[in-house]
């Protein structure tokens, strides 16, 4: 019950963490889209358009952020001496910002519902986190191992315009935006490579430390 009290308050107060500029410009920038969308008759723009082109790139911005994260408010030379392992702190924001993205994707189709558009929830909700968390654990790891966060954004934007162009020709099972396609299977590919970058991140930070 301890242990769990423990994980809970480590949570809580990396919640706090978030970056409150870019979380407010993500959720400002989604609305003004999506009335900008009901607005305009002329745009044929779907759901799942929203989803895959504007929503994905919101992961870049918020995990980059993870990686300068301690040395910018100058704690990081305190994580030697921690009694909770520096990896189990980041994994604890990791999550924390999971779950904030997860709720601002959730909000935004809800909004979408709002207006009357006809959204499968699931699918839609479920495959821009996907891809969004896709992308933001690409720019955190880059971010962290170069430590030029510059490099954490542009990378995953590269990755990002390769495939509105391409259509996936380059990157075929890991094609960002398949639900264009109504393929959701390539979506559980993108998790499965976001589970495994992020367990060898977590792995080097342990190691690392």
């Amino acid at each position: 019950m301890g242990k769990i009290k423990h994980t809970a308050g480590i949570l809580s107060f990396n919640l706090k963490t978030l970056p409150k500029g870019i979380l407010l410009f993500c959720v400002s920038y989604t609305i003004i889209i999506i009335f900008a969308l009901n607005v305009s008759q002329t745009l044929n723009f779907s759901s799942i358009h929203l989803g895959e082109y504007l929503l994905t790139p919101l992961g870049v911005l918020l995990f980059t952020h993870l990686a300068g994260f301690e040395k910018e408010i100058r704690v990081y030379e305190l994580t030697y001496i921690r009694k909770v392992p520096h990896c189990i702190i980041v994994i604890s924001r990791v999550i924390s910002y999971m779950i904030s993205m997860y709720l601002v994707i959730l909000i935004v189709f809800g909004i979408e519902i709002a207006f009357g558009a006809k959204v499968d929830i699931n699918c839609c909700v479920n495959g821009s986190f996907i891809t969004a968390l896709y992308l933001g654990v690409i720019g955190m790891t880059s971010a962290y191992l170069t430590g030029q966060r510059s490099v954490g954004y542009i990378i995953p934007f590269v990755y990002y315009m390769l495939d509105m162009f391409t259509f996936g020709r380059y990157t075929g099972g890991l094609y960002l935006f398949s639900m264009l396609n109504n393929d959701f299977g390539i979506k559980i590919n993108l998790l499965i490579a976001s589970v495994v970058m992020l367990i060898l991140f977590f792995i080097y930070l342990y190691k690392k430390l």
